[in-house]
């Protein structure tokens, strides 16, 4: 267990990034990444700053947001700006702030130089990173009713499976389908691929219609109470090709290796390596082109990134992707995308829907 406790509530959230600032030599932290301001006093507006001092926590919003932020947030003071919401920190005096310089443009911080005169900026960078990586069990309660609702949508997918569908109409169907059933979102653009539109690993939606004897690629994922799910699941329509079984099972294999491997405290190479080395062995490593996964919560991507030049220590409670991947040019490419809470005795699968290839 790190610092943050499981279920802690706001007023221990925040006393945790004002120690975290104090350690990097300030006297506070201005929070300008909206998740960051979500994760640490329950602010789920558009617009906003999370001024976090000694002896005073203010969020500071617009007049948009003065209903919806003094139900939300209790943990901190509520500051309504009269216009900008940069303007309202001349009301504030400290010596060495804190800025997330990985989240502040260049023209911010010079405003921010300009309205706080006295103040010593000091950046820092992926500041909540960290802590927001290890999840609680009411946020990995919400990842898995994303999931769920993500794969009770996958599983009655294959009726819209026919020759003719276009990869924009199932992407939308998939995404329409995940609203009905309580997501707030889709957790990202829903990747719907074709015979060879599926070799790209990031592709897009075309216009392409599916026609008899090809394969499928879907990779969606929705959002609840602001945590999203991610999965990839692969169908055929016809019989597959016996070339397209032996990848999909090299694909299988190393995901299943991964799965095996998972737990808090290795390495994130390692666990990157547990699923490369067995998609090598089946002699596919140049057609696995991408990292292995990346941690999932507030945003669909987020720390830790879990690949080949990354030695970051996996933290404990952090629930991550598991997406092994061969890609032939011109072919086909079979992805197959799992979620995983890591734990210090090994990974808990949190999907339920099989991986096994769905023929239709």
């Amino acid at each position: 267990m790190s610092d943050v406790e499981q279920d802690a509530p706001y007023d221990a959230r925040l006393d945790l990034v004002l120690s975290l600032a104090v350690k990097k030599g300030a006297d506070g932290i201005l929070i300008s990444n909206l998740p960051d301001i979500r994760w640490a006093c329950g602010f789920t507006g558009s617009n906003g700053l999370l001024l976090v001092l000694q002896g005073s926590r203010t969020l500071i919003t617009d007049g948009r947001y003065t209903h919806q932020a003094g139900m939300e947030v209790v943990c901190a003071d509520v500051l309504i700006a009269a216009n900008d919401v940069l303007d309202e920190m001349d009301r504030f005096s400290v010596n060495r702030l804190a800025i997330q310089s990985d989240h502040v443009t260049g023209d911010v911080r010079s405003r921010l130089e300009n309205v706080l005169l006295k103040t010593e900026l000091r950046p820092v960078t992926h500041f909540l990173e960290h802590l927001r990586a290890e999840k609680n069990t009411e946020e990995i309660a919400s990842i898995r009713e994303a999931l769920r609702i993500t794969e009770g949508v996958l599983e009655k997918v294959t009726s819209l499976i026919r020759p003719g569908i276009t990869e924009r109409k199932l992407a939308a169907e998939i995404d329409y389908r995940q609203r009905l059933a309580g997501a707030e979102s889709t957790a990202f653009q829903t990747i719907v691929a074709f015979g060879e539109n599926s070799a790209l690993p990031h592709a897009r939606p075309t216009e392409r219609t599916l026609t008899n004897d090809e394969n499928i690629l879907v990779d969606t994922g929705c959002v609840v109470n602001g945590f999203s799910s991610d999965i990839t699941r692969n169908y055929f329509i016809g019989p597959p090709p016996d070339e397209y079984i032996k990848v999909y099972d090299a694909v299988e294999a190393a995901r299943e290796s991964a799965v095996n491997h998972g737990r808090s405290g290795i390495r994130a190479d390692e666990l990157d390596a547990a699923a490369r080395s067995s998609i090598e062995n089946a002699g596919y490593g140049q057609y696995f082109t991408h990292s292995l996964g990346h941690g999932v919560g507030l945003e669909v991507h987020e720390y830790p990134r879990i690949s080949q030049s990354s030695n970051a220590t996996l933290p404990n409670h952090a629930v991550v992707t598991i997406e092994p991947g061969i890609y032939l040019p011109e072919k086909f490419g079979i992805r197959i995308e799992d979620l995983i809470l890591l734990e210090e005795g090994g990974a808990t699968r949190l999907n339920t829907m099989s991986t096994e290839l769905k023929i239709i």
